[in-house]
């Protein structure tokens, strides 16, 4: 099935209003000066294959690593991905920048389908204890998560490294 030139214009337009959006919900909800005056975030949208679909125009090295981090944590939780599911990230050996960014990755889901995935990298000044560190320390200085634990209802089910947190509702 071909899509016509004016449909995938209006689609690239949405998408792209929507991680928009999601900037503008960011800097309002901010408490931390880094993010809500340095602007140290970026937005995007993944299609269910892990494939960018639209960014907004923030901070662009932090884009260009979440195809790894959207395909760490597909893997890590293939076949186990909810609607509900929230996941966190900030290794860098699995799609992260460095220690001090946290991505967020939500699973968006039609008809029991996922379709989009739903991503915000901001920067985090407090993680870690502020020192610098060698080369081999950095797990003694620093919050790490692979991705995520999952979280269903109120209790938490841990899946090795991973962090997920699954919505109470």
């Amino acid at each position: 099935m071909a899509i016509d030139r004016i449909t995938v214009s209006v689609i690239q337009h949405r998408l792209e209003s929507i991680v928009q959006e999601m900037g503008e919900a960011m800097l309002r909800t901010a408490y931390s000066q880094i993010l809500n005056s340095s602007r140290d975030f970026s937005t995007a949208v993944f299609d269910g294959q892990g494939r960018l679909a639209a960014q907004a125009e923030h901070v662009p090295i932090h884009v260009g690593a979440l195809p790894w981090a959207v395909a760490s944590v597909a893997d890590f939780f293939k076949g186990r991905v909810a609607p509900g599911d929230l996941f966190l990230l900030n290794d860098p050996y699995h799609g992260n920048n460095h220690l001090p960014d946290l991505t967020v990755l939500l699973p968006v889901f039609v008809g029991g389908r996922l379709v989009f995935w739903s991503i915000n990298r901001a920067h985090q000044h407090d993680i870690g204890r502020g020192q610098s560190f060698r080369t081999g320390q950095q797990f003694r200085h620093q919050f790490r998560t692979d991705a995520g634990s999952i979280a269903e209802g109120h209790g938490h089910k841990r899946f090795g490294h991973y962090f997920a947190f699954r919505d109470a509702v």
